[in-house]
């Protein structure tokens, strides 16, 4: 049993104190920040196609309101996607972006309808399902 044991033990200890070398002498990565003005483009790129998403969707799901949000959203976070590979950002940047603008330019306290009203609502259960 010591004959198995020992290395074993040694192995364990090699690889413990490897993994702690490594970390201790790791290097933090800076996370890459969008310019003002490429987060101006993500917010201004994505409000533009709103409209038309929310068109598709509607004409997708006619009588289902919690299925056009859903497919909005899918379309609206493939795009959001494609922004971030493309100017090689994090995703969270792009999102950031459109929340900011969101802030920026508040919708009327008076129109529930605004879709782009920056207010959470909260997670629902769908109402039947099929």
């Amino acid at each position: 049993m010591t004959r198995t044991t020992l290395p074993a033990l040694a192995v364990i200890v090699a690889c413990a104190g490897t993994v702690a070398w490594r970390a201790a002498h790791a290097t933090t990565p800076t996370p890459k920040r969008a310019e003002p003005n490429t987060r101006q483009f993500f917010a201004s790129n994505v409000q533009v196609n709103e409209e038309s998403w929310r068109a598709q969707s509607a004409e997708a799901f006619p009588a289902d309101n919690w299925s056009q949000s859903d497919d909005f959203h899918a379309r609206e976070a493939s795009r959001i996607r494609e922004l971030a590979k493309e100017r090689s950002v994090p995703y969270e940047e792009v999102i950031r972006a459109i929340d900011e603008d969101l802030h920026r330019h508040p919708a009327p306290a008076d129109d529930p309808r605004d879709p782009r009203g920056a207010r959470a609502v909260p997670c629902k259960p769908r109402p039947f399902y099929d």
